[in-house]
């Protein structure tokens, strides 16, 4: 289950006479619920095969519109309406993936999901939706089990590329995303630092009324399981 919220600020400025800025606040709130499977077969010492599933139902959400009028920066009305749950929804979502694992170092991985924001209807904003779909594949080294006498040997390699068609258009042109990734994973303890630096294009189109370029840097840490582990003798 997941909680969803948010908020969208909208902000229009008309020139006439007068000038007229005009802003919107719409506040989202609202649970959704997930189901997920997992399969996993060794085929042999050298080769495992995992297979997987998710489904992320859609859901109602209920929204919260606050709307100002500002003329002149002299004047402004305030208006709060509650919306109907049929001026925003979350779309169903549905995917599946599968990995290889070779010699027990080679990890290759793909994951497909896709959005069914086509079936959204949204009287709140003016873009057009369409059924969005993710791409993902990445790659994993993992250190090779036997005794180590260096740091380095450790280390987890991990290499990703993601490639997202987006769900609305600006100016009836779609707004898609491309994504590469690069990380390592060094083995303290029993504690994996992960350290990923990412660089994406958020508008890959050619003329696009938006477009992105940014850089992503990510650090986490995992727990290994050896922790969890019952201890036999001291």
């Amino acid at each position: 289950m997941k909680n969803n919220f948010g908020k969208i600020i909208r902000k229009e400025t008309i020139t006439t006479n007068s000038e007229v800025e005009i802003s919107r606040n719409i506040r989202y709130t609202g649970f959704s619920y997930n189901l997920g499977t997992q399969f996993k077969k060794d085929f042999s010492d050298n080769f495992q095969l995992t297979l997987g599933g998710i489904v992320n139902f859609g859901s109602k959400l209920v929204s919260k519109r606050d709307v100002s009028y500002t003329e002149n920066q002299d004047y402004t009305n305030s208006i709060t309406t509650n919306l109907s749950s049929k001026d925003s929804a979350l779309p169903i979502e549905m995917g599946f993936g599968f990995g290889i694992l070779a010699k027990e170092r080679y990890r290759l991985t793909f994951d497909f999901t896709q959005s069914n924001w086509d079936k959204v209807k949204n009287t709140e904003t003016s873009e057009q939706y369409y059924r969005q779909k993710t791409y993902g594949l990445g790659v994993e080294i993992l250190p090779e089990r036997r005794r180590t006498e260096k740091l380095s040997e450790t280390f987890i390699y991990r290499f990703g590329l993601n490639y997202d068609t987006g769900y609305y258009k600006t100016n009836k042109v779609e707004i898609d995303k491309l994504e590469a990734t690069v990380g390592v994973g060094i083995p303290l303890n029993k504690v994996v630092l992960n350290v990923g630096y990412g660089y994406g294009i958020h508008g890959v189109q050619k003329n696009v009324a938006i477009r992105e370029n940014y850089h992503m840097l990510n650090i986490s840490m995992n727990i290994q399981d050896t922790w969890f582990k019952k201890r036999y003798l001291d």
